[in-house]
């Protein structure tokens, strides 16, 4: 380096100072560069170096074809050229635009009249130019060329002797034309010719830094690469060419680093001078390619190495804050604070990672970041109430958490939410609280929150707002220390499907470094791709599966992998030749991308390299091989065609399959034939679990009643010091009974154990508010006179050692009054239960047992519990005052809370491992399964969910399909370290990966995915070439916008054209505007939908099936309007759906709605090329898209896919129709010109066609029906009726059957004439003629004929009704009438109603018991209680107006309260309300503790409430921390450094010292069975260790197999899952597992020849037993010749063909057996018999005889028997053999 910048020096020394009109200079640009459309900086192909040529069009990156070159002299004149075929070289354009940098700002260096010059140090400017003078006679022009004449080492030893002069002419101060360019380029590159010495390789460094090498022989190579250059000098540009590729290839051999950016740019413009040599058909010398792509080669290299370099710098100078092994997979609170800003690092799109802990890194803290980031905006959007914009992150207001229940899972709450804002929700297809999603509750807006997942999801309890959630551990112990009954929370579910984040991040945190699968590819991105490790042992291949002849030897059908030349051709294995590049890559690299375009075949290669894999698998013992797909209907395609070669082993996991053939392949299915696997350990931990749900549900009531309930001392005896059990034992004991509830004051003998001080303190301390303060004041002074010490003499003394005794008159005078009070104040109180643990033992009381809860309440709420040292200075419980006993009893009562609490928390621990046991069994069970499938299936997120089977079950060979559109961390997790082969299939110019933050995939390439950055890092791979889908005009669409080359198949050719149509492709254009969708970010566009719809309507009638044509459109709101305009029934069965749904579909018709048409020219992501590619690529024989052209040009890849459909005149406002009969055409513009143009599907001529009933059709040209056979003729039917000679009534296509024309008949019982219809029996029908009867009340009626036989009704029930005919078989009589009433009244009602009270409309003359008369009517019942106002004086003295019934109740007075409390303030409370017990007047108050505070009146006596620092000392020494109110805490907070008991040294709060369970330090304890317990070293040692030990273990079985196992169900080690390697007597192998007893019954499959000549599978054991042959017997009967219908092993037997015959007797058509005789069938028409009373009766034609039975009729006139009456047949009956027709059938 010092040499080089020496030389440099040197050089620079030499050279003089520009002047004159050669001075080079820069036309900077003004202001920014121009924006394309789609926001990025457009790149101009005109700047241009004043004084020299611009650089070359691919130094800017832009398209060869238009960029031009402009070469400008020092007066400014220019000259253009343009540059043709060029392609700048992806890999270099980055280093390319770097040059351009350089060579600008060379020329601005040379501007400055101070700029330093080469070998100017220490010499003066004159001293340099004459230094110049004097060399440059023997180093100039003609010297040079003559240096070309002699050899390459003189050439190079005369150059080092002329270095300052040489360094002159390679930086001049002025241009230097084209001669010296090119004789210096000559001279060198023939310098470059020979081996370089040690004087040359320091002339090469002063080449690489001249103005030269970096400028003018790149332009000139440029410049003379013009097509009328190479013309005229295409000998002297060869030579030239080759001459500047060898300088190029020395500068770059002796400096590769430094000289990568120059040798790039000088590469570029050789490039463009060999792809023009190319066109012009000049001959290029095989040493001049092979120079060019020798040193292209090494450039791309070194570039690359140059960025590996950036990028590990970069990441090496940006460090993590924290190991992310550390992070929690579930966010925290401090995650979805706004403010919080994470750290993130790209995902390195091009080079290699600098190790694999980096790339673990990056890919966990963009995922996770991808996972949080939306749940936190929304959270500050409804923080700040702004319009939520997040629209999938669901809010849930009033939630409560009711209770909690034990599952297989675990412990799981159930929770309750408000439904009043989701009706419209419908549960059975919304993704609403889905299984797994991540769920957040908080009550003070998201300050503080806890987390848990969706454990359950019933639609019927959704509905009602119930859902299981199963919350995290740190939410359970925030959940322990709320009141959860009270607690109101607002929840909020995560945008993002939390199980397809949750294993993928623990995936990525479980990963070690050193065993990172395919790390070489995956991390340092190597292009050296290896061979499968499989392929080492045994290098060949079976190609039998493929060939499809399994009969060929194995010397045909196996090939050696590694040599292309052994394998079959491509015909005979059916594929193109791109297709067999890509089975050759897939079998040969441990790691194969395959690029598939749309149509190409990506399935069908893919099956058949599953195909061949599969066999190889098989063979070498590497089952099972897994299959994974990013969409499930990807899946089920995949495994559909494996199912077809695979018969069983295949393993489907994921419950959303919709095919039909693998729902017996699905994991869940096959669970249930697996028996009695389940073992002890499993029904152990089950029977443990339900325990553990008893002894919590008795710990959640006790939690519940501590504050409700009184305890029994049996419970609470063990928190309670020992002499103060003493006392209490020995009184139950003195006793003979509990005494603990009369201690507190509440039991029945409560008087024998007051305190010292009196009885009524537990009331003056204890008040509730429930009026019993008026019965303390009236009864003070009675109890106050009661003498402490006068008790029965029955009862010793508590207090005193010494006993008084009264007389009898006394004790019974004090029992007399304390029974009183007790009966009246106290049992009026307190009605409580004692609870000995989980079973309550019921103490009678005898009133108001509602306020037992609120009395205990109160006294624990006010009684603050004895602190330990109190309680020891306590040594007769029965001496101290109620208020003590209390606070001691508080104090009992937190202990025992603390230990309930302790329990549960240990219990909680259980049920967790418990249920892991429990998931472990099952995962067991599953793994017995998958390790006997063969092939195993399931989604991304499947492979996440499973991610713990997958890496026990160790796939071998990965096929991964629509790699393209997967994350590259959910591939990544779906590997193991065992991985021996990965074929990744898809397409990264379709849809890529799509994560739920934008941000993360633009800013950090989070949307990059694994295939497609293998890909943009030159590892090798496979684009398939020819694509079987689109016919050629629609693929033109993608070609070459989108793809360089797609070829064609032929049979893509010969699809039919579109009916009604005259075009197959079509881009109809309009400017009508979008509309945007409200509450969404989505747009749609009315005229759009309208079209489309009306559009797909006029394919249908062309005679499509709905299943033919799909609607595609590019946004949400556009859906939902097509689908709005769709009617369900003529649509059924049109696909209509998003592009991005659509990815890896087809049909034969796609219409495209583009939506986006606006002012701003805003084509939002139609710009995006994947999605455009999807769009365009999905239509097999028709595409039509309609959008605004103009909008979409302004997005560069839409420009060239417009043009292209402008070319084929495809481009226009109007679509053209064509009339399929008439080949007429029409223009349609919007959706409304098809009703118009084509109201039927054809055109606007009438149809005219003559009909079979001789009417003309009525409708417009359709294609459709063409032999109207489904066609309906609406006009009158011109068929006339024999039987009555009317003309059919009814329209044409309706049947005729009987006549309904209107007549005259006469009724045969009364001869009244009515009008029917004609078919009608008279007898049948009901006369309306009007008539008179007498009523038996004497009034006459008019009833209606049928109704003259009515009788009159009766019934109560009608009588009570005014409505008329309310029974339909009897008459009411409606004439109305004065009558008397039953209650006396007289009034006029109708003739019925006369007996009826109810009816009666008189006011009610009945008094009411207050003497006031009722206000009801006389039917109506009297009131209970009156409502006339009256004036009364209520019983508190106030008088006032109240309703009658009122005048007794004191609750309805309104006066103000005349009552002081005992405070002395007045009552502001109403009279007939209770006065309050609590006065809230504020006063200042000298509070018990002795400080000063301002209270409410009623608090001036607690000490809860003083808010002063409490100056009180703990048992430890420190001072507590609480305020003077609250209970100074046993617990102290006081941090200090502690040697805990487990050993360990920790810092912790001061009561936490003796505590082992706050220990942080790394557990080391060690199971019985000698492994570490379960947290395997990264657990706290305060964790209590698995009683089950996870550890795998290696057990060799009783077989000799080998089975890795979990320690603890080393029980199962006997039930070997492999398969059974022992030979049958047939020379079969066994097909059962190991572990199963073998039997001799072979059960493999075989084909053998029955004696019928059929061929039949059989197993094994079957050959020699007589067999049965199945198949349809193929024998022909005689003598009729019909197929015998049954199974060939069956004797024929009489014909049972179904055959049609015609009765002899009757003429009817029967349908029968074939061998059935004629004259043995019973006819089976029903055929009508017409009676001799003309009625007729339904017979089966068999039945028929002389006679019929009587008449079944009831209103029959005919009275005699008709048994003998001959049988009337209907005439055409009687002559249906004589006309060829049957009998009127029913």
């Amino acid at each position: 380096m010092m040499e080089e910048s020496h030389l440099q020096r040197s050089v620079d020394s030499g050279r003089g100072r520009s002047r004159g009109r050669g001075v080079i200079r820069v036309r900077e640009p003004r202001g920014p560069p121009p924006s394309r459309p789609d926001g990025t900086p457009e790149q101009d192909g005109n700047r241009s170096l004043t004084g020299g040529m611009q650089h070359p069009a691919g130094v800017h990156g832009i398209s060869s074809a238009d960029a031009q070159l402009r070469i400008t002299d020092g007066r400014g004149r220019g000259r253009h050229f343009r540059q043709w075929g060029y392609q700048p070289n992806r890999d270099l354009s980055r280093s390319i635009s770097q040059s351009v940098e350089h060579l600008e700002q060379d020329a601005v260096d040379w501007r400055r009249p101070n700029a330093s010059r080469p070998y100017q140090r220490g010499r003066s400017h004159s001293q340099s130019r004459a230094t110049m003078k004097n060399q440059d006679q023997s180093l100039n022009l003609n010297y040079l060329k003559g240096l070309q004449k002699t050899n390459a080492s003189e050439v190079q030893k005369t150059l080092v002797k002329f270095i300052p002069q040489l360094g002159e002419l390679l930086t001049p101060g002025m241009d230097m034309d084209e001669e010296m360019v090119t004789i210096l380029c000559l001279s060198l590159g023939h310098a470059c010719t020979t081996k370089s010495s040690e004087e040359w390789k320091k002339v090469l460094i002063m080449i690489r830094s001249s103005t030269f090498f970096r400028r003018y022989l790149p332009t000139s190579l440029a410049k003379v690469g013009c097509l009328s250059s190479i013309e005229q000098m295409s000998g002297g540009l060869l030579e030239m060419l080759h001459s500047s590729l060898l300088l190029g290839h020395a500068v770059f051999t002796a400096l590769p680093q430094a000289s990568a950016t120059e040798v790039s740019l000088l590469l570029t413009s050789a490039e463009s001078v060999l792809r023009s040599l190319k066109a012009v058909g000049e001959p290029i010398p095989s040493e001049t390619i092979s120079l060019a792509r020798d040193l292209s080669e090494k450039l791309v290299t070194a570039l690359f190495q140059m960025r590996k370099g950036r990028q590990q710098n970069m990441y090496k100078s940006k460090l993590p804050p924290d190991n992310f092994r550390h992070l929690s997979v579930v966010p925290s609170t401090e995650d979805l604070q706004y403010n919080t800003k994470s750290f993130l690092r790209k995902n390195v799109e091009e080079g290699c990672y600098p190790d694999a802990e980096t790339y673990l890194d990056v890919q966990f803290r963009l995922l996770r970041e991808d996972l949080v980031q939306p749940l936190r905006e929304g959270i500050r959007e409804l923080q700040n109430n702004e319009r939520q914009r997040q629209q999938s992150m669901y809010v849930y207001k009033n939630v409560q958490i009711t209770y909690c229940d034990i599952t297989k899972v675990g412990r799981v709450h159930n929770v309750q939410f408000e439904t009043c804002s989701l009706r419209h929700v419908c549960w059975d297809s919304s993704k609403r609280l889905i299984f797994g999603n991540l769920v957040s509750l908080s009550q003070d807006e998201f300050k503080s929150a806890i987390f848990g997942i969706v454990a359950e999801r019933d639609t019927s309890k959704l509905k009602e707002g119930k859902v299981t959630i199963k919350f995290f551990p740190d939410a359970l112990q925030e959940l322990s220390r709320m009141h959860l009954t009270r607690a109101v929370f607002l929840m909020v579910e995560s945008p993002s499907f939390f199980e397809a984040y949750r294993y993928v991040l623990e995936g990525l945190q479980e990963t070690r470094s050193e065993s990172l699968p395919f790390k070489s590819y995956i991390v340092d991105c190597s292009t050296d791709i290896r061979p499968p490790l499989y392929l080492a042992q045994h290098q060949e291949l079976d190609f039998s599966p493929l060939l499809g002849n399994k009969s060929l030897p194995l010397s045909k059908t196996m090939v050696k992998a590694l040599d292309s030349a052994t394998w079959p051709s491509e015909e005979k294995l059916c594929l193109d030749s791109s297709q067999m590049k890509a089975l050759q890559a897939a079998l040969t690299q441990e790691i194969a991308l395959i690029q598939g375009p749309p149509g190409t075949g990506k399935t069908y290669v893919g099956l058949k390299i599953a195909k061949i894999l599969l066999e190889e698998s098989l063979n070498r013992n590497l089952i099972p091989m897994l299959i994974v797909c990013y969409t499930n209907h990807a899946l089920d395609q995949f495994l559909e065609g494996i199912l077809k070669f695979c018969k069983d082993g295949l393993v489907r996991i994921g419950s959303r399959s919709e095919s039909e053939d693998l729902k017996k392949c699905m994991l869940s299915v096959l669970r249930r034939s697996i028996t009695g696997y389940r073992n002890d350990v499993y029904n152990k931990a089950v029977n443990d679990l339900q325990h553990l749900d008893k002894g919590l549900d008795s710990i959640e009531r006790n939690l519940m009643n501590l504050n409700k309930k009184v305890f029994a001392f049996s419970t609470l005896q063990e928190f309670i010091l020992s002499h103060q059990q003493i006392q209490i034992i020995e009184m139950n004991r003195m006793f003979n009974t509990c005494c603990f509830s009369d201690w507190l004051g509440l039991g029945s003998n409560s008087l024998w154990f007051m305190p010292p001080h009196g009885i009524d303190s537990v009331l003056t301390w204890c008040e509730v508010d429930d009026g019993h303060d008026e019965f303390l004041q009236r009864s003070e002074g009675t109890f106050e006179a009661i003498p402490l010490l006068e008790i029965p003499r029955s009862f010793p003394d508590l207090h005193n050692e010494t006993v008084q005794v009264l007389d009898e008159e006394e004790v019974l005078q004090n029992e007399e009054t304390a029974d009183h009070y007790f009966e009246d104040s106290i049992a009026k109180l307190q009605d409580f239960s004692e609870i000995p643990g989980t079973c309550y033992q019921q103490v009678k009381f005898e009133k108001n047992t509602r306020r037992v809860a609120e009395m205990v309440r109160v006294a624990l709420k006010k009684a603050n519990p004895l602190t330990l040292r109190e309680e020891y200075s306590v040594w007769n419980i029965w001496q101290m005052s109620y208020f003590d006993r209390w606070r001691l009893y508080s104090a009992w009562l937190t202990r025992f809370k603390d230990n309930l609490l302790q329990r549960r928390s240990m219990l909680e621990q259980r049920v967790e491992e418990t249920a892991a046991v429990i998931k472990t069994c099952n995962e067991e069970r599953d793994l017995f399964i998958l390790r006997g499938a063969k092939v195993i299936g399931m989604t991304t997120t499947g492979a996440a969910k499973h991610r713990n089977l997958l890496q026990q079950i160790k796939p071998r060979i990965i096929i991964v399909e629509e790699a393209a559109e997967i994350l590259e961390a959910h591939v990544f997790t779906a590997l193991n370290s065992e991985c021996q082969h990965l074929i990744l299939i898809g397409d990264h110019q379709q849809l890529r990966p799509n994560p739920m933050v934008y941000e993360l995939a633009k800013r950090y390439h989070l949307d990059l995915s694994l295939f497609e950055r293998m890909l943009k890092n030159n590892i090798p791979y496979v684009t398939l070439s020819t694509q079987h889908r689109m016919r050629p005009e629609i693929a033109t669409l993608i070609v070459p916008h989108i793809y360089k080359q797609l070829n064609n198949h032929p049979s893509v050719s010969k699809f039919e054209n579109i009916k009604g149509l005259t075009t197959n492709l079509f881009f109809v254009e309009h400017e009508e505007p979008e509309e945007g969708v409200e509450d969404t970010r989505s747009h749609n566009n009315p005229h759009e939908a309208r079209f489309v719809v009306e559009f797909c309507r006029y394919l249908l009638i062309q005679g499509y099936g709905p299943t033919q044509v799909t609607i595609l459109t590019t946004y949400t709101g556009q859906l939902l309007a097509l689908k709005k305009l769709m009617q369900r029934d003529f649509f059924k069965g049109v696909r209509v759906c998003v592009v991005d749904k659509y990815q890896g579909e087809e049909n034969d018709i796609v219409l495209l709605s583009l939506v986006r048409s606006n002012k701003e020219n805003c084509t939002g992501f139609l710009k995006i090329s994947n999605r455009i590619c999807v769009a365009l690529s999905r239509a097999k024989k028709g595409f039509y898209a309609i959008g605004n052209a103009k909008l979409l040009a302004s997005a560069p890849i839409w420009a060239g896919i417009l043009d292209g459909l402008r070319m084929q005149n495809c481009l226009k406002p109007s679509l053209p129709l064509q009339c399929q009969i008439h080949r007429s055409r029409a223009m349609i513009s919007k959706g409304s010109d098809f009703e118009q143009v084509a109201p039927d599907g054809g055109c606007s001529l009438p149809c005219d066609t003559r009909l079979e009933c001789g009417h003309v059709c009525t409708l417009c040209c359709h294609p459709f029906d063409r032999n109207h056979k489904r066609y309906r003729c609406y006009k009158p039917c011109q068929i006339i009726h024999e039987s009555c000679g009317h003309a059919c009534p009814k329209v044409c296509y309706v049947d005729c059957d009987v006549c309904t024309v209107m007549v005259d008949k006469t009724i045969p019982n009364c001869g009244h004439v009515q009008t029917m219809q004609c078919y009608f029996d008279p007898n049948l029908f009901k006369c309306q003629e009007y008539v008179q009867r007498i009523l038996p009340c004497g009034h006459e009626k008019q009833l209606l004929c049928y109704q003259n036989t009515f009788p009159i009704c009766s019934s109560v029930k009608c009588l009570q009704v005014e409505t008329p005919y309310l029974c339909e078989k009897y008459v009411h009589c409606e004439i109305q009438v004065d009558a008397t009433l039953p209650c006396g009244h007289q009034q006029n009602v109708k003739c019925y109603q006369k007996n009826c009270r109810e009816v009666c409309k008189w006011p009610c003359e009945q008094r009411l018991p207050c003497g006031h008369t009722c206000d009801k009517k006389c039917e109506q019942t009297c009131v209970v209680d009156c409502a006339v106002m009256v004036d009364a004086t209520l019983p508190c003295g106030h008088q006032q107006n109240v309703k009658c019934y009122q005048k007794n109740c004191r609750e309805v007075c309104k006066w103000p309260c005349e009552h002081h409390l005992p405070c002395g303030h007045a009552c502001d409370k109403e009279c007939g309300q209770t006065c309050v017990v609590d006065c809230a007047v504020m006063v200042d108050a000298t509070l018990p503790c002795g400080h000063k505070q301002e209270v409410m009146c009623y608090q001036k006596n607690s000490t809860d409430i003083c808010e002063w620092p409490c100056e009180r000392q703990l048992v430890c020494g420190h001072k507590c921390d609480k305020k003077c109110g609250q209970k100074c805490t046993e617990q102290c907070q006081h941090p200090i450094n502690a040697t805990l008991p487990c050993g360990h040294k920790e810092n912790v709060l001061c009561f936490q010292q003796n505590n082992s369970e706050k220990c942080t330090s790394a557990c080391e304890k060690l199971l019985p069975c000698g492994h570490i317990c379960i947290c395997k070293g990264k657990g706290k040692c305060k964790d209590k260790c698995s009683p089950y030990c996870f550890e795998v273990v290696d057990f060799t079985l009783p077989c000799g197999h080998q089975m890795e196992l979990k320690c603890f169900m080393s029980q199962l080690k006997n039930n070997c899952p492999r398969p059974c390697s022992r030979i049958l007597s047939c020379g079969h192998q066994c097909t059962l597992r190991c572990r199963q007893p073998c039997t001799n019954l072979c059960r493999i499959q075989k084909e053998v020849m029955l004696t019928c000549g059929h061929q039949k599978e059989i197993k094994c054991f079957e050959e020699g037993l007589p067999l049965k042959c199945f198949r349809p017997c193929m024998r022909l009967q005689k003598p009729c010749g019909h197929p015998c219908l049954k199974i060939c092993h069956d004797e024929c037997g009489d014909c049972t063909v179904e055959v049609t015959r015609i009765m002899p007797n009757c003429g009817h058509l029967q349908t029968m057996s074939c061998h059935q005789e004629l004259e043995l069938f019973d006819c089976k028409e029903e055929v009508v018999a017409t009676l001799p009373c003309n009625h007729q009766k339904i017979k089966l034609c068999h039945e028929m005889s002389d006679h019929l039975s009587p008449c079944d009729e009831i209103n029959c006139i005919v009275a005699t028997s008709v048994a003998s009456a001959p049988v009337i047949i209907n005439s055409e009956m009687q002559n249906g053999k004589e006309q060829g027709r049957s009998c009127e059938p029913l």
